[in-house]
Formats: structure tokens, C-alpha cells, sequence
């Protein structure tokens, strides 16, 4: 596949061809005989020859390793002259290149000059590749709508309802709330979290946290609270710098530490074999006409009002009941064990651009193979609905587009050299082994079709768009853009790009 060559070669092919001619140039300039005057031409073009040769030579000094593996044997044009690389296997750190440059190749005067075999190393890859963590969903703004299998992090977020999220769901904003409802599951995975720095609202139907949750936001601007309400369940601990409520039926299996004050509603807390604990730093207020299952801790004191309580109480002042409405059993102290502080939420990196230069608009209308080696599109479109196979059987593959990037196809896989091209789904072992070696990067946004799938890592400076029902294989990054900001329903399984 031809590859655009970058600026830096450019100008150095530029730069010898400009010596050859002046060469040739200075070669004129003395008084000689007809047949004198014949050899010195002949002399002149062996020299030039040798120069344009000489040039490839350089050329291929200048090239990174993913761009030298797809040189294999190529031909380029440098002036009236041209010259041949022929790229050979790997030995240790270099790779054998040979040059064959010629001048009039075909016509009168035609001269030839042959450098070979020189052990090259290649030069580094110059961050053509994301530096910083991929393995998760990220960018500004991040809309789920389906299946991820794996973290997301952004500044915001929105989460359609039945959508599943086996990773992270954190939010970094201090404006805008994070809201799980309608039938959702999120972080199934052990050690998962769900954080926000303005709040957290979980409620509506089944939906089922299975992490901690935090809210380190602060408290005297009104953020960092938490509230669970509508039915909800939570298996893990909750952790917030300002008020946790529990409300409208909720399921509490873990503990609730809050820095300010706790104030069940209505909730069901514990079980009869595992209690659970209620730490706060003001007094909590405890009602709901629920029988739950809880040690208390409250650095000052504890009101219990319309309750059936199991556990135990721990408070510095006063403890209140509702005559009639309260029923405790349990002992009390006055030694209560201070709320644990949530963590901090994890921020995302936001990416870098790469700097490339590019001349092709590339448009792909056949079926294709892109094997590894390093691409430099100023676009990239497809059309006629062709398959594209990404074969990282010889290692990675870097496509960098300046523009728009649109896949609309069949994308196949291949992992490793022995097998076929094949089609891939969300659980395929093959996709996950060929996504760490699959990158793309778009200037502009990056699109996919109704239903096609793809594999390996996108970066783009603006919207990334899945295709409803496509199945990715990879991870997806965002600059300045949206993710799927169409809501589109998609899976992903997250997989980030290798070491």
C-alpha cells in the first residue's frame, strides 16, 4: 500500500537532488575534446547515480521502524532521477537496506549505481502513539447507549437507560451530576468505582451498582453528595463529603461514610446475617418504617424516628426517639469511629495531537488489506461497502488522518500470520489479541456505518460516532468532541494499545 512519505524525507530528497544538479552543473565548465567530453557525461551520470543512491540510503535513515517494515521494496523519484529501497528482515536492532539509483532510466544516457546491503536503525517513532493510558472510553463528553465492557471516564456523561458498564464510571465535572437509572448495571468488575465530583443520583428500577461510590466534591459549594433512592441497589461502600440520602425503597449493602450528615428516608440496609454501618460526622436521622440491619456512628448524635433497627450506636451527644415508632435493639457508647473520606476521582488524560504531514485523500472502494506499518491520510473514506482486513500479523498499525475519517464496510481481523483474514464479534480472543496493535487517529471526527464493527484504539479531535449495532473491539478517546453523541446503541469491549 503507498504510503505518503513525511515532511522531514521530503526535503531531504529536495536537498541531495539539488546537489546532483549542481553537480552536473559544475561537471560543464572546462574546454574538452568530443570523446574527452563524452566520457566526462558518462562519468557525470555514474556520479549522479551514485548521488540519487546515495539519497535512498539517507531516506531510509530518516524512517521510523513501522514505516521501514512497509517499505519492503519500493521505488521513489527524486528529480530526473529515481531511486529503489529494498527493505530487508530485522536483525537484532537494524534492518538491511539496499539503494539502487539510476538516472535517465529507459532513455538515452541511462546510468545506474548500486549501495547495498547497509544496516539501518530506525529512527524513534516520534509519539505517533498515544503516551498516556488508553484502556478505558474517554473524552469531554461520553454518552453510553449499550454495552461496556470496560471503564469510562469524562467530564460529562449521560447513560441510557438498560445500559450495562462493567468498569469505572467516573465523572470529573463539578457542575454537572452523575445520574444512573433506568434498568443499568454498573461496575461489575471487582475494584471498579463510580465517582463524581459533583454528585451522585443512582435510582429507577433495578438499576444495581456493584463498586463503591464516591463523591469527594466540596461540600461548601454544594457538591460532593449522594443520593439512592427509587429502588435501587447497592452492593458497596458509599463515600461522600456532603449528605448521603437514602430514599424510596433502596437497597444499602455496603457502608455509608459521609464527612456531613446521613438521612435515611426509606431504605432497606443490611441483612440479618451481615450488618452493615452508618458513619457521619453530624447526627443522622433514621426513618422510613423499614427494619434494617446497621451499626450507627455519628460524631455527635442520632435520631431515630419511624424504625426498626438492628445494631449497635456510637455517638458523642445525644441520642432522640420517636415514642411508638422506634424499635432498637442493640447496644451504645460514646466512641464512634470517624467517616472514612472518599478518594478522589481519577482525571483522564486528554491526548495530543499528533503532528504529520499527508497529500492523499484516501478512498477506499476494493476489498483491502492494511498490514502494519504507518499511514498518512489527509482523509479517509470508504465506498461500494468494501471489506477491510487490519492484519497485525507483522506488527502494529498506525493510520493518521488530518480529516474526517469514515469506515463504512466489512472490517476483518488477522492476528496471526498463519491464519486467514476472518470476521470478529465483541468476545472474539482474536480482536482482543489484534486491538493493542491497531491505531487510528482523526484530525476531524471518526465515523462509523449502521452496524459495522472495528477493532484497536481511535483518537479523534472531534466526535467519535459508532454505528448502531456496531461491535468495537478497542477504545475510544476524544479530544475536543463527543462520544456517540447520537446515543447510538453499540458494545465495546475495552481493550487499550500495548506497552
Amino acid at each position: 500500500m503507498k504510503r505518503t512519505i513525511r515532511q522531514s524525507g521530503s526535503t531531504l530528497l529536495w536537498m541531495i537532488g539539488a546537489l546532483v544538479v549542481l553537480g552536473a552543473v559544475a561537471a560543464g565548465v572546462a574546454l574538452m575534446s568530443p570523446s574527452a567530453i563524452n566520457q566526462e557525461l558518462a562519468n557525470n551520470r555514474h556520479q549522479q547515480s551514485y548521488y540519487v543512491a546515495l539519497s535512498g540510503i539517507n531516506f531510509a535513515k530518516s524512517l521510523t521502524e513501522t514505516q521501514l517494515i512497509t517499505v519492503d521494496s519500493k521505488t521513489y523519484s527524486i528529480g530526473s532521477g529515481e531511486f529503489t529501497l529494498k527493505v530487508g528482515d530485522k536483525s537484532g536492532t537494524t534492518y538491511p537496506v539496499s539503494s539502487l539509483g539510476s538516472i535517465n532510466k529507459g532513455k538515452y544516457g541511462e546510468s545506474y549505481y548500486y549501495i547495498g546491503s547497509i544496516n539501518i536503525t530506525p529512527v524513534a517513532e516520534n509519539n505517533i502513539r498515544p503516551t498516556g493510558p488508553t484502556g478505558s472510553i474517554s473524552g469531554k463528553e461520553v454518552h453510553i447507549a449499550g454495552i461496556v465492557d470496560g471503564p469510562v471516564i469524562a467530564q460529562i456523561s449521560t447513560l441510557s437507560g438498560g445500559s450495562k458498564i462493567t468498569g469505572s464510571y467516573i465523572l470529573t465535572s463539578t457542575t454537572q451530576e452523575l445520574v444512573i437509572t433506568g434498568g443499568v448495571t454498573v461496575a461489575v468488575n471487582n475494584g471498579s468505582v463510580v465517582c463524581s465530583n459533583k454528585g451522585v443520583s443512582i435510582s429507577g428500577g433495578s438499576s444495581v451498582i456493584n463498586g463503591n461510590v464516591y463523591s469527594p466534591g466540596a461540600a461548601s459549594s454544594g457538591n460532593g453528595y449522594i443520593k439512592i433512592s427509587g429502588g435501587a441497589t447497592v452492593n458497596g461502600n458509599l463515600y461522600a463529603n456532603n449528605t448521603i440520602t437514602l430514599d424510596g425503597a433502596s437497597r444499602i449493602y455496603g457502608q455509608s461514610h459521609s464527612q456531613k450528615d446521613i438521612q435515611v428516608v426509606s431504605s432497606i440496609i443490611g441483612t440479618s446475617s451481615k450488618k452493615q454501618n452508618l458513619l457521619s460526622v453530624l447526627t443522622p436521622t433514621i426513618d422510613g418504617w423499614q427494619t434494617i440491619y446497621t451499626d450507627i456512628n455519628s460524631q455527635q448524635g442520632i435520631y431515630l424516628k419511624g424504625i426498626t433497627l438492628n445494631g449497635n450506636l456510637h455517638y458523642k451527644t445525644l441520642l432522640q426517639t420517636t415514642q411508638y415508632a422506634t424499635t432498637w435493639v442493640g447496644s451504645q457508647d460514646h466512641s464512634p469511629t470517624y467517616p472514612t473520606e472518599p478518594l478522589s476521582c481519577d482525571s483522564f488524560d486528554i491526548f495530543t495531537a499528533p503532528k504529520f504531514s499527508a497529500t492523499e485523500d484516501k478512498v477506499i472502494r476494493a476489498d483491502t488489506t492494511i498490514s502494519a506499518g504507518t499511514y498518512y491520510y489527509k482523509s479517509l473514506t470508504t465506498e461500494s461497502w468494501p471489506t477491510i482486513c487490519l492484519d497485525t500479523s507483522g506488527g502494529d498499525i498506525n493510520i493518521l488522518v488530518r480529516g474526517r475519517a469514515y469506515i463504512g464496510g466489512k472490517v476483518y481481523i488477522k492476528s496471526k500470520a498463519a491464519e486467514k483474514c476472518k470476521q470478529f464479534d465483541i468476545s472474539s480472543s482474536a480482536a482482543a489479541a489484534a486491538a493493542p496493535y491497531i491505531y487510528l487517529y482523526s484530525g476531524e471526527e471518526f465515523t462509523l456505518g449502521g452496524g459495522v464493527d472495528w477493532a484497536g484504539t481511535v483518537v479523534a479531535n472531534g466526535d467519535i460516532n459508532p454505528g448502531g449495532g456496531s461491535e468495537i473491539v478497542g477504545s475510544l478517546h476524544s479530544i475536543n468532541g463527543s462520544i456517540n453523541p447520537d446515543n447510538s446503541w453499540y458494545n465495546i469491549k475495552v481493550v487499550g494499545l500495548h506497552d
